[in-house]
């Protein structure tokens, strides 16, 4: 029981974060960060980090903006897909496969 609740902890800083992915396209973080942050128009700020295999993390410092990325448009970068996924702890960057979009 401590174990998971330790786990639970850990999690929450973590728990409205996105996870994206350009498909079919290697970009760096400047890049990365430079086009979303110029397409999503967001009211507050949002830090971008890199994790493994052509994946970023992203948090949001609103909320709002979080949602409206979830539930908008489908996003193109270097017309390629942006792929947005919740921020899931079992995650696993060398197992996930992106199998469908929204377009």
């Amino acid at each position: 029981m401590l174990a998971s609740m330790a786990f639970e902890h850990l999690c929450q800083p973590w728990r409205k974060c996105l996870v994206v992915k350009i498909l079919g396209k290697s970009i760096g973080f400047l890049p990365m960060h430079e086009k979303m942050r110029s397409r999503w128009k967001l009211e507050g700020n949002f830090n971008l980090i890199v994790i493994k295999n052509r994946y970023f993390m992203v948090t949001f410092g609103m909320e709002v903006d979080r949602d409206k990325e979830v539930n908008g448009e489908p996003w193109m970068i270097f017309d390629h897909y942006l792929t947005i996924l919740p921020w899931d702890p079992y995650f696993l960057t060398l197992e996930s496969k992106v199998d469908k979009i929204l377009a």
